[in-house]
């Protein structure tokens, strides 16, 4: 009969069940080498990949040049679109200052114009109307 004892005497095992364990212990002991071997040849390959984009030209001579005179040519500048582009800015600034108006403060319950929170004005501390004892 077979027995799954550590200590049996009659320990046989089957040839199939030995390979599986063997390769079951080497597959533990290397799979940390084989992902980080993994790991660095996708690194190598991703450095390849980005040098081979910034550094390696497909470029025709014809192609070269035709980029290097559209990156030379200057931009006119449309003095009147500019001016005119100036005086809509101008006219929102003062449509918007011109619509604002006085408030309350909502946090502090006052306004401006209040004369008792004039800032100009010196604080003059009131009374306590407590009696003295």
């Amino acid at each position: 009969m077979f027995s799954f004892h550590k200590n049996a005497q009659n320990k046989k095992q089957e040839p199939s069940f030995e390979i599986i364990h063997r390769l079951k212990a080497h597959w533990v002991i290397s799979f940390p080498y084989i992902v980080l071997l993994c790991a660095v040849v996708g690194c190598m390959f991703l450095g390849y990949v980005w040098y081979t984009y910034l550094y390696v030209d497909n470029l025709s001579v014809q192609e070269k040049e035709t980029y290097a005179d559209e990156k030379t040519q200057e931009n006119a500048f449309d003095k009147d679109q500019f001016d005119a582009m100036l005086q809509i800015v101008h006219k929102r600034q003062d449509t918007f200052h011109s619509l604002q108006e006085e408030h309350m403060d909502l946090f502090y319950h006052r306004t401006s114009k209040s004369p008792e929170y004039d800032t100009q004005k010196p604080v003059v501390e009131k009374p306590s109307k407590r009696r003295k004892r």
